[in-house]
């Protein structure tokens, strides 16, 4: 759920950039329903911590844009 994606977010406002970047991997595996949302307010936090989210919100802009794209497509 959602809580999985938020806790993606405190660990990488906590420094814990690899362990953010693990737990945003596995929540998209998980819920992947869940991420246009998470993007948002991911876009809406970066905008305050931009040095602590820079490397997850790039990580979540870059899944969402392979969810868009239809199988196969290069």
């Amino acid at each position: 759920s959602y809580i999985v994606y938020q806790r993606a977010m405190l660990l990488a406002l906590a420094g814990k950039q690899e362990s953010a970047q693990r737990q945003l991997s596995a929540a998209i595996k998980v819920y992947p329903e869940q991420l246009a949302h998470s993007l948002e307010e991911l876009r809406d936090l970066s905008s305050r911590s931009p040095g602590k989210l820079k490397a997850l919100l790039k990580l979540a802009a870059a899944k969402s844009a392979e969810q868009r794209t239809p199988s196969g497509a290069h």
